[in-house]
């Protein structure tokens, strides 16, 4: 047959003859013999399966329905490919394994047609294409059903209808083709008829057709009016909710503010009725006050009035008494001798008495006495001159004893006068006498002071109640000022009162609307009305302030008032007593008066003993009242002098406390307002941006819109030009496809797909006419005969053929032929069963010439409608064939040339529309792939910004966060976790700008609050600033600790910076960054190198900075990655001249230098220190490393950051300051990345020596080697940065080495869909049930060999399937893995599959199609497999090194660690290197997947969500390239 394939592909049995069988591809398939006779079509052909013997190429019919075939090929025939069993991805993998071994530098360098030819059989497998035995495509059966594109088309009516049309219309015209073949061979008119009915036939239909496709059209007009209609109204229901839902909310909002305005009139009628019924009180109070002044203003006219007439009384008496006296003293010069003495002996013992019964305090009561004795005695002297002596005498004694309180008897008291008078009558009667006119001389002079005394006493009285009066009249005006002052304090309590009521309402009422406040108030407007509620706060505290100073300066008035009113009151007390002690002086003047005036001395007598015992008990209770008095008044004003002193200190603080709040509030005020003013700048400034956002917003949308819509018109057209294209090549092919020619010409038209269709076209038809011109072969003869010579579609073919001239002369003896037919390159297969030619026989009516031995055998086939070549191979009915040495027999039918070559017209300009619409296809989902990855890549960007934000807050944070130019921005700094935890102050030192602004901050001292960690320190933001820098220091003067970030720096972005001499935003300047490698993915890469220099090149790239990358042409490039790939410059440098190629890798400006010595022409990119050539590797880098700067030097390049990576480029360090800065490349400084420390120590020391900033590709593997020799003396510039991966180029929703795409939301289904085709291509069978663990890894000591080992034993024994990818560089361990492979499979074969190689679209398959991933390493610098693995969802088992243990957060312990992350625990970890503990983290995950599957598959979701790509990386290379420019 014509296949290529081998035999082994389906392990058919070799030919048995000399001719060349092609077992490899068709087989024949057991039974379906024919028996010798004529049969009928039909049965002949169900008598047989139909499967192809022949070759992989494909025909198509002149009957075209959509892809040239017709309904009846398409339904009878069977998918060769099917049949035969061909597994087109195990025949891609094996193509691209070819390919990778043709480009191999470990062979000999192919030819460049060959290396064409691999790649195009490569696109033809991954297209569908199956390569037939001349290597001519065969594409594969069209799929029935998961949604491919011809299935959708055929589900689409008007889709159906078009292709029943053009069936229609082809029948029609194959009909009139059939019937000018009739007309021509004079065929009767039966048959005529007959083909003219069957027109009719297909006319009726094409009306039928018409008119369907018409009520289809009409159905469709109805269907598409009544969806816009639907639109319309939901468009219209959606308009009009939103207008009712704002309507809503507007009056929601009118009634918050009615109901706030309402509530604000209640309270403030409530204050004021409270202040109303206040005065009212007060006005009460005072009215009341003013009653009491009224009546005690009476009481005291009313006590003026008697005192007037108790005056004027004692007046009157005072003269009558003076008129007594005179008399009396008359009376007394007239009284004898006799009684003279008797009258002073008397009035010396009244004296006496009268002295031992009055107090010597009390002057009144001795005058009274002295008066009384007076008196006695002119008594005494009347009774003598009234000639009663001696009863006088007795009763004068009596009126004595009366007086003196004796209580003696008087008869005893006679008796002892009597006798001393009868003694002394005599002796003393001359004497008596002298005494007696003495004693009323004296008497006389006594009556006349005691007159005296009264006048003056009554003077004092008069004086007293003046004093009195004007003491009552002090304290009403005392009580009247106090009251006042009291209405005062009142009026001042009530008004701070007020104030606080107000202050309150305030409160409350913002208390109320503060949901609304959060609600409306949005915006610079809200912020605004914050600002006047502060500034109406302060406003109020002010007031408070000043009600309260009030209220302490009323209560102090009242306080010296109620001192005033305690003093008067004392003062009319003391007055009050002064009265009285004159009344009594008056009352005691006019007894004595009345005792003078008495004609009854004894009740006189008795009177005044009763009036004295009266007035000493009045006197002594008005002492005891007065004392009283005297202590309630003190009591009274001590308790208001300690109230006072408590009110005045209560004053004092509240004075104190408003002054506070009033500076506070002052203050506050001030920063309320400054805050309000800012606010409402940045408000004005947001809103400006939020404007212009807007507004580029809409016109990004407008510009979107129109580009969708003109993509949308010029899709319309391509499709409307394309369709009437495939009108006009329906009618002219050849024309059609000039016109094609003359657009490719032109440019319009595209020149790779008209290339593809063209020969695609020349594949198909251009073979089967290739066929046709070369005529019937073998030629007719000795072997085979034909009849009739030419085949005539739809009839009969007889077929002669003699064995015995072929490989088959042997089957006489045992068996017989069969024949396998096919046309169009074995399409509709059919086997028959050859009967023996008896005797001569005639073949077109020539007779055969018998041959001595010949053995013909005849048979008759039917010749397809469709046919244009038929084809045929001959056998023994088992595996022996003749098949004319794999070229097949061929004849051509009657007419094949003339259609094929209009057939091919045709077929290349229907391929060339397809292409062009298939490229449209692609091209439009490319754009949806490419913004929606522009969108999570936005996303993930600023998912890493903030968790850079937030995991620096334990250290740093900003308020605002976002600080803006022109505003205040306060720094708060924790010195606890620096190393400033021990300093006593933090001062903050730092600029603007990178350090480049000529404005500087501080140093400013931090501070802080008691019991709070952080300290913070506050300034104002220049308006021409994109970035603030700042560092922490223990002193201020530079000379104390530092915290520099490690020698990063601080660094926080500023929005809305103004460039003040253009007026622009600033933003800032990109950084200019070459990157000197030598890998480079895809284009070179052996290992992870090449992707850190790509990826990490595009991430800056997309930072707005600009990337370049320097690398060697190898002679191993993989050209087709590089776009617009040419030579540009040269050099003459190192003893040859260096050529230099530029091309976009990735979008990444790439340089090639080829130095014409041919030290990068050697088929590899390492390994050259094996070969006999006179370079190492280490020479090779080496001197592509000077050429790099060699380049750059001459070609005037000024870069700021030269990034060299690994010991290949560490000579870049060193060479650039001492050969290059001194002589005019001097503006770069340069970063070293280390990638892998075991190799080229004494290089990495070099780099790390010379270089300015040093990064290795994790944050473990720095700490890991950090002491090693080469690095220990330069740690301070050593920084980790965790690799990430480009999720453009592992994307499990846009990787066409899948079986279909999928994102996290479809992680069950997708990854299901990859296992099973992982589980197809390894040839095991898939079992869903249990978890697959993959490994794809290079099988390295570094990898962890023993352990991978033991991780396949354990997944087995636990049940798991086990699919590993990789290759050994030591043939040793790539044996040792080829042994365990054979072992295991004898007990495992269904469980397990051993990749022992490399295979790019399996690795992907591989990441995939596993539940787990294994990555035991010994040491891992960073790592890239298990950060792949968790982008498609698989969970990694790892060891815990290097960057192992930075980007997998194990399951169960590392919840915390994750967190800090921002992120989720994502697989399971181990530390040991022994097999229990790859034991017990495989079974750990293992057991997840087993018992808690939906947990496991939430596990595998979040892998996926998370975020491994270089967007932090990124920026964490910015800053340290921005440090590395740094002055110091």
């Amino acid at each position: 047959l014509g296949s290529t394939a081998t035999r082994d592909t389906l392990k058919m049995a070799p030919a048995i003859s000399t001719v060349a069988v092609n077992p490899g591809i068709y087989a024949a398939a057991p039974g379906g013999e024919r028996r010798p006779g004529r049969v009928s079509k039909a049965s002949q052909r169900s008598s047989a399966p139909k499967v192809a013997p022949g070759g992989g190429r494909r025909a198509l019919s002149h009957r075209r329905v959509e892809d040239g075939l017709s309904v009846s090929s398409e339904t009878n025939r069977t998918s060769i490919i099917t049949a035969a069993g061909v597994n087109v991805e195990q025949e891609l993998a094996r193509a691209e394994n070819q390919l990778r071994a043709m480009l191999s530098p470990d062979t000999p360098a192919p030819s460049s047609s060959e290396v064409r030819a691999m790649r195009r059989k490569i696109a033809d497998l991954k297209a569908g294409k199956v390569p037939s035995a001349t290597g001519v495509s065969m594409p594969t059966p069209p799929p029935t059903s998961n949604g491919a594109a011809n299935g959708q088309e055929m589900r689409d009516p008007r889709k159906e209808l078009e292709r029943l049309k053009r069936e229609n219309e082809a029948l029609l015209q194959l009909k009139e083709l059939e019937m000018e073949n009739l007309r021509l061979k004079n065929a009767p008119q039966a048959d005529l008829d007959k083909k003219q009915q069957e027109m009719n036939t297909l006319l009726q239909k094409k009306q039928e057709l018409a008119h369907v496709m018409e009520l289809e059209e009409n159905v469709r007009a109805k269907a598409l009016a009544q969806k816009d209609q639907k639109a319309a109204q939901e468009k219209a229901d959606q308009v009009a909710k939103q207008e009712l839902e704002a309507m809503q909310r507007k009056e929601a909002q009118e009634a918050a503010q009615q109901a706030a305005e309402a509530t604000a009139a209640q309270l403030e009628a409530e204050a004021l009725a409270a202040a109303t019924a206040a005065e009212e009180s007060a006005e009460a109070q005072a009215l009341a006050a003013q009653m009491e002044q009224k009546t005690e203003a009476e009481s005291l006219a009313t006590a003026e009035a008697a005192a007037a007439q108790a005056e004027a009384e004692a007046q009157t008496q005072a003269q009558r008494a003076a008129e007594i006296d005179a008399k009396a003293a008359q009376a007394a010069a007239e009284a004898e001798a006799a009684y003279l003495m008797e009258a002073e002996r008397k009035a010396l013992e009244a004296e006496q008495r009268k002295a031992n019964a009055v107090s010597a305090e009390d002057d009144e009561a001795a005058m009274l006495a002295a008066a009384f004795g007076a008196t006695q005695e002119k008594e005494l002297v009347t009774a003598k001159v009234g000639a009663q002596e001696a009863e006088a005498g007795v009763e004068d004694f009596e009126a004595a004893a009366l007086v003196t309180g004796d209580v003696g008897s008087m008869e005893h008291i006679r008796k002892k006068e009597a006798e001393e008078r009868a003694k002394a009558e005599a002796k003393e009667a001359a004497a008596a006498a002298a005494r007696a006119a003495r004693a009323a001389m004296e008497n006389a002079e006594a009556i006349k002071s005691a007159t005296a005394v009264y006048k003056e006493k009554s003077d004092i009285y008069k004086s007293a109640e003046a004093e009195a009066a004007a003491a009552a009249d002090a304290r009403a005006k005392a009580i009247a000022e106090a009251k006042a002052k009291a209405l005062a304090a009142a009026k001042a309590e009530l008004a701070r009162l007020q104030v606080v009521n107000k202050a309150e309402t305030a409160t409350k009422l913002r208390a109320r609307n503060a949901l609304t406040n959060q609600t409306l108030a949005l915006g610079a407007e809200a912020k605004a009305k914050m600002a006047a509620d502060s500034i109406a706060e302060a406003q109020s505290a002010t007031e408070m302030a000043a009600a309260s100073e009030i209220s302490a300066v009323a209560e102090r008035a009242a306080l010296e008032a109620a001192v005033a009113v305690i003093k008067a009151i004392e003062t009319a007390e003391e007055m009050a007593v002064i009265k009285r002690q004159t009344e009594n002086d008056a009352t005691e003047a006019k007894v004595n008066l009345d005792v003078l005036s008495s004609a009854d001395p004894d009740a006189f007598r008795a009177h005044a003993a009763q009036a004295a015992h009266e007035k000493y008990e009045a006197d002594l209770a008005a002492a005891e009242k007065a004392a009283s008095d005297k202590q309630v008044a003190e009591k009274a004003a001590t308790d208001r002098a300690t109230s006072a002193k408590a009110a005045v200190e209560k004053a004092q603080f509240d004075k104190k406390d408003a002054e506070t709040k009033a500076a506070k509030a002052i203050a506050d005020d001030a920063a309320a307002k400054e805050a309000a003013a800012e606010e409402a700048a940045a408000a004005k400034a947001a809103a400006e941006e939020a404007a212009a956002a807007k507004a580029e917003a809409e016109r990004i949308a407008a510009e979107k819109r129109a580009e969708e819509e003109a993509a949308a018109a010029e899709a319309a057209a391509v499709a409307a030009r394309l369709q009437a294209m495939r009108e006009r090549a329906e009618e002219d092919p050849l024309g059609a496809c000039q016109e094609i020619d003359a657009l490719v010409e032109s440019g319009e038209g595209n020149a790779e797909d008209w290339a593809e269709a063209r020969r695609q076209a020349e594949d198909t038809i251009g073979h089967l006419l290739h066929v046709v011109r070369a005529g019937t072969q073998p030629k007719i003869g000795d072997v085979w005969h034909v009849e009739p010579s030419e085949p005539v579609p739809g009839e009969t073919l007889t077929i002669y053929y003699n064995a015995a001239a072929t490989c088959l002369a042997g089957v006489k003896q045992y068996g017989s032929i069969t024949c396998q037919s096919g046309c169009n390159n074995w399409e509709s297969p059919e086997k028959t069963l050859m009967t023996p030619v008896k005797g001569r026989f005639k073949v077109n009516g020539k007779a055969v010439k018998a041959v001595k031995g010949s053995w013909w055998q005849k048979c008759e086939v039917d010749v397809p409608d469709e046919a244009f070549v038929m084809d045929f191979v001959f056998s023994d009915g088992g595996h022996q064939y003749d098949n004319n040495n794999r070229a097949d027999y061929h004849i051509a039918c009657e007419g094949a040339e003339e259609i094929l070559e209009v057939e091919r017209y045709e077929k290349s300009a229907e391929l060339y529309y397809q292409l062009v619409e298939e490229r449209i296809v692609r091209e439009k989902r490319e754009k949806e792939r490419k913004e929606r990855r522009d969108i999570l890549r936005g996303i993930a960007k600023d998912k890493a910004a903030e968790v850079t934000r937030r995991q620096r807050e334990h250290v740093l944070y900003v308020d605002p966060p976002q600080p803006r130019a022109g505003q205040t921005v306060r720094v708060h700094y924790n010195p606890r976790n620096t190393n400033l935890a021990s300093s006593n102050e933090v001062y903050i030192i730092g600029g603007w700008n990178r350090w480049t602004h000529p404005d500087n901050i501080g140093p400013i001292k931090m501070v802080g609050q008691e019991g709070q960690s952080h300290v913070s320190a506050e300034f104002t933001v220049p308006d021409d600033v994109f970035k603030m820098d700042f560092v922490f220091a223990s002193k201020p003067d530079g000379k104390g600790v530092f915290d520099n970030n490690n020698r990063l720096d601080y660094h926080v972005d500023i929005l809305g910076g103004i460039d003040k001499a253009t007026g622009e935003k600033l933003k800032e300047p990109p950084l200019h960054i070459v990157s000197i490698s030598v890998e480079m993915a895809p284009i070179a890469k052996v290992g992870g190198l090449g992707d850190v220099v790509t990826s990490l090149g595009r991430a800056c790239q997309e930072e707005g900075h600009k990337v370049e990358v320097i690398i060697p042409k190898y002679d191993t490039l993989d050209y087709t990655a590089i776009q617009d790939f040419k030579e540009i410059t040269g050099f003459s440098w190192g003893a040859t001249y260096n050529r230099v190629f530029h091309g976009k890798v990735e979008d990444i400006d790439t340089y090639f230098i080829d130095p014409e010595n041919g030290m990068f022409r050697v088929g590899m990119i390492y390994g050259t220190d094996y070969l006999e050539i006179p370079m190492t590797d280490a020479e090779r880098f080496g001197f592509f490393s000077k050429a790099a700067l060699e380049f750059m030097l001459q070609s005037k390049r000024q870069p700021d950051i030269i990034h060299c990576h690994d010991w290949q480029t560490a000579p870049c360090a060193k060479a650039y300051w001492e050969d290059y800065a001194p002589y005019g490349l001097n503006n770069p400084r340069v970063v070293f990345t280390i990638h892998n420390l075991n190799y080229g120590a004494e290089l990495i020391q070099e780099a790390m020596t010379y270089s300015q900033a040093a990064t290795t590709v994790s944050r473990t593997y720095r700490d890991e080697v950090s002491g090693h020799e080469s690095i220990h003396e330069n740690i301070g510039k050593f920084h980790g940065v965790v690799n990430g991966i480009d999720p453009d180029i592992w994307d499990p929703a846009n990787d066409d080495f899948l079986p279909r795409y999928y994102d996290e939301t479809e992680v069950i289904e997708g990854k299901a869909a990859c296992r099973a085709a992982l589980c197809a291509y390894s040839n095991i069978p898939n079992k869903p049930g249990v978890p697959m663990v993959g490994i794809v890894t290079r099988l390295t000591p570094q990898k962890g060999v023993h352990l991978i080992k033991r991780g396949v034993m354990r997944a087995l024994e636990r049940g798991c399937q086990v699919i590993l990818l990789g290759t050994a560089p030591d043939p040793t361990i790539q044996q040792d893995f080829d042994m365990m492979f054979h072992q295991l499979k004898q007990n495992h074969h269904d469980f397990m599959a051993f990749h022992l190689y490399y295979n790019e679209p399996l690795s992907h398959l591989i990441y995939a199609g596993s539940d787990l991933l294994l990555v035991p390493s010994m040491f891992e610098p960073c790592g890239l497999s298990q950060l792949i693995a968790m982008r498609y969802g698989t969970v990694p088992v790892v060891r815990r090194t290097g960057g192992l243990n930075d980007t997998v957060f194990d399951y169960d312990v590392d919840h915390k660690k994750a967190e800090w992350e921002g992120m989720k625990p994502n697989g399971f970890s181990f530390d040991g290197m022994d097999d229990g503990a790859i034991d017990f983290a495989l079974d750990r995950a293992i057991n997840l997947a087993y018992d808690k599957p939906k947990d496991f598959r939430a596990l595998q979701a979040n892998c996926m969500s998370q975020d491994w790509s270089w967007n932090r990386p990124a920026l964490e290379y910015i800053e340290i390239y921005h440090a590395a420019r740094k002055p110091y």
